[in-house]
C-alpha cells in the first residue's frame, strides 16, 4: 500500500499537509486524521472540490505576503493552470514573481492551496516540492483534467484566462 497524505494539526487547525514523494492521486491517499481534509480530498478526487475555509488552517507561521499568495491560488479553477507571473498579478504583487515562486516552494498546504496549478510561462510544468520536473505535479494536473501536448507541455486550452500578465 502506498503512503498516505499526512495532515499535521495543532489545536484543531491544519498546520501542514505532506504528500508522499511518490504521490499518485487515489481514493486511499486521504487516510489522514483530519475529517475536514478527508472530506475535501474526496470531493477533489471526484472532480468537484468543495469550498475551502481559511479558518481550517493555522496561518500563524506565514507572513501576510505568503498568506496573500496562497489565498490567490484559491481563485484558480480546478483543471486550469496559470504562470508564476499571472499569480503574482492576481495576488496584487506584479513585480514579485521570484518571491511568489519561493512561497509556493514552501507551501504548507499543497493540493488544498493548489500550487501545482502554477507553471512556467513557456507551458512547462516546472517545479513541485522543490524538485524540477517532478512527475507528481503532472499526475496531479492530469487528475484535474489538465491537457498536455505531445511535447509534454501544458496545452494552452488548460491555461486560465482569468488574469493578465502571461
Amino acid at each position: 500500500m502506498k503512503a498516505a497524505i499526512q495532515v499535521i494539526q495543532h489545536e484543531g487547525l491544519i498546520r501542514s499537509i505532506a504528500l508522499p514523494p511518490d504521490f499518485t492521486p487515489s481514493p486511499a491517499s486521504a487516510d489522514a486524521d483530519s475529517d475536514l481534509f478527508r472530506f475535501w480530498y474526496s470531493s477533489w478526487f471526484s472532480g468537484c472540490p468543495g469550498p475551502v475555509s481559511p479558518e481550517w488552517f493555522d496561518w500563524s507561521e506565514l507572513s501576510v505576503f505568503q498568506s496573500s499568495i496562497l489565498q490567490a491560488l484559491q481563485k484558480v479553477p480546478f483543471g486550469k493552470v496559470l504562470s508564476y507571473k499571472q499569480l503574482a498579478v492576481l495576488a496584487g504583487h506584479p513585480r514579485s514573481i521570484r518571491a511568489v515562486a519561493s512561497v509556493l516552494a514552501l507551501n504548507p498546504f499543497p493540493l488544498v492551496y493548489p500550487c501545482h496549478r502554477v507553471i512556467y510561462s513557456d507551458l512547462r510544468c516546472g517545479v513541485y516540492s522543490r524538485i524540477p520536473d517532478n512527475p507528481v505535479k503532472k499526475r496531479i494536473l492530469l487528475r484535474e483534467g489538465v491537457v498536455f501536448t505531445t511535447e509534454d507541455l501544458v496545452s494552452s486550452v488548460s491555461v486560465w484566462d482569468g488574469v493578465d500578465g502571461r
